[in-house]
């Protein structure tokens, strides 16, 4: 999944970075919208006749389509292949019918780089520790393990109050919404802004869910789909953000860094539930307050090349409403 992002965002233009991304969440939310009818045809089966055959239909699918998926660009210029780094922007430029690239001037631009530049190797997990980069490392580690704890606190909050076929379709009725709005709110308020949007909006149902507890109204349960839904958005964003904010050379690495601070979220929310009784919704909000202020240590994302190395100063392309 990580790879997918990454390499999807490098291959597209700003402004539809947002909208890639938005288009695998939705993927994401179908497949478990799907998931709950087949589990619930085959509730009296056993679990590994769904999984092992759909697992194997999906590495045979996935293996003839990434047969004929080509490498980054950037990649290929950043490892000095410029034999393979000619061909593929050529192919690239009779794809999209456009003037080809002359080679010498192609060669010329993928010329590589100096013997005493350090990024020519191989990554790097210390990147993620440099001085220009433990900002975005300390901001999407921070948001990323913020939003997932939230969202499966919230989905294990959900499910004790439903039936969980109900529940969890519900929840994926809620999140596929999000394909729609996040692009256009991120491209119009830049990733910072639909960001700090979103984590307000989610501290609002948390604060929601903290007061109305008790009660059976129809609004007190608008406020775990509210958190439930900026939750998904969240999460859409910060992978947008990691991917535009950390440079090709830990691009791959930056983002896993991100979900796995995210996925630990996900893994410690029982026990968080479990070790916080009666507290864990004030402590989501303020994780929540403090992930909105770190957002001040890095700079904004959208309509930003990307870098390509720690030292590589940003250059925008484009206003953030024209992203």
């Amino acid at each position: 999944f990580n790879t997918v992002v990454v390499g999807v965002i490098e291959f597209s233009v700003p402004r539809l970075r947002a909208f890639v991304k938005a288009g695998i969440g939705l993927a994401w939310s179908s497949g478990i919208l799907m998931c709950v009818g087949v589990a619930y045809a085959l509730r009296g089966g056993s679990w590994r006749w769904i999984g092992v055959p759909l697992n194997l239909a999906h590495a045979v699918v996935l293996g003839v389509v990434l047969a004929g998926f080509p490498e980054s660009p950037r990649f290929l210029l950043l490892q000095g292949k410029n034999g393979e780094l000619v061909k593929l922007m050529q192919s690239i430029a009779k794809t999209n019918e456009v003037e080809q690239p002359m080679n010498e001037n192609l060669a010329e631009f993928a010329a590589p780089p100096p013997p005493n530049n350090k990024h020519q190797s191989s990554v790097s997990v210390m990147e993620l520790v440099h001085p220009a980069i433990r900002p975005v490392t300390l901001v999407v580690g921070l948001a990323q393990f913020s939003c997932t704890l939230m969202y499966y606190v919230i989905l294990e909050y959900a499910a004790k109050s439903k039936h969980m076929y109900a529940a969890t379709a519900e929840g994926a009725l809620v999140e596929m919404p999000v394909a729609l709005l996040v692009p256009a709110v991120t491209n119009y308020l830049g990733r910072k802004g639909a960001l700090r949007l979103l984590f307000s909006i989610a501290t609002v149902g948390l604060l929601g869910v903290i007061f109305f507890q008790t009660s059976e109204s129809y609004i007190a349960a608008i406020f775990p789909l509210l958190v439930r839904f900026s939750g998904a958005g969240l999460s859409t964003i910060m992978f947008i953000l990691a991917a535009e904010s950390f440079p090709t050379s830990c691009r791959n690495i930056g983002v896993s860094w991100g979900n796995t601070c995210g996925k630990s979220g996900g893994l410690i929310s029982e026990m968080f539930v479990h070790m916080l009784p009666g507290f864990y919704f004030q402590v989501l909000v303020v994780l929540n307050v403090a992930s909105v202020l770190s957002l001040c240590l890095i700079e904004e994302s959208a309509g930003r090349k990307l870098a390509d190395n720690p030292e590589q100063e940003p250059v925008m392309t484009m206003a953030v409403t024209e992203v």
